[in-house]
């Protein structure tokens, strides 16, 4: 892979656009949800993904997209499953592996659940279905603890470029792809992560019936 991708751009039904890359031919589909808010042009800065792209695209599709408020992509930090469906529809995809990471497991286990039609399988890395602590469910966090610990993390949710271009440039100067990015803005509204994510701790697993694959650290 000698260039980085062009971004393209889905456009979702309420008329958000949102950036993503498209790699390889192959025929298997592959699309991924990083678990953290980050821009994909800053993803090429780093040698080892690009390693672990190239490796990818020589027997799949896979594709790499921003969230809301993220980078190059419009509206703020939200999301929903007609921006999934919008991404897979301008790639093309029918059906596609979905890739999660951290907290966006919850997002494709939903989708999983409400569109098993366009999912082949889902892989997550350490991920979660549910994490919050209920009556039922007493192996999650307190609520109360995880909301001090959501509080620091929305006012510390700046510019993304800050955060991880120290990370790729490996001592360089600034990587070119960092000017023009952006992460929410510390004014944006924070998910309230402390709730519920995707219904029920096991109603919405119950109803996946894809092939899943649970990678933990």
């Amino acid at each position: 892979m000698e260039e980085r991708p062009t971004t393209r751009y889905a456009k979702t039904p309420d008329g958000v656009s949102l950036a993503f890359h498209v790699i390889g031919e192959g025929s298997l589909d592959l699309v991924f949800l990083p678990g953290l808010a980050r821009p994909i042009d800053l993803l090429w800065e780093d040698p080892g993904f690009v390693h672990f792209a190239k490796r990818l695209q020589s027997f799949t599709r896979s594709v790499w997209h921003e969230g809301r408020g993220i980078g190059s992509s419009g509206g703020g930090f939200t999301n929903s499953d007609n921006d999934l469906t919008s991404i897979l529809d301008a790639v093309g995809c029918e059906r596609a592996v979905l890739v999660a990471h951290g907290s966006a497991g919850p997002v494709v286990i939903n989708y999983a659940a409400n569109h098993a039609d366009r999912v082949s399988a889902l892989i997550l890395i350490d991920s979660h279905a549910y994490y919050v602590r209920e009556d039922d469910y007493p192996w999650g966090i307190p609520a109360d603890a995880l909301e001090r610990q959501v509080w620091p993390c929305s006012r510390r949710h700046g510019d993304q470029a800050q955060i991880w271009a120290p990370y790729l440039r490996a001592g360089k100067a600034m990587p070119r792809s960092t000017v023009g990015t952006r992460g929410p803005s510390v004014s944006a509204p924070i998910p309230r992560s402390s709730r519920k994510l995707c219904g029920s701790p096991f109603g919405e697993m119950n109803a996946i019936s894809c092939p899943t694959c649970l990678c933990p650290h």
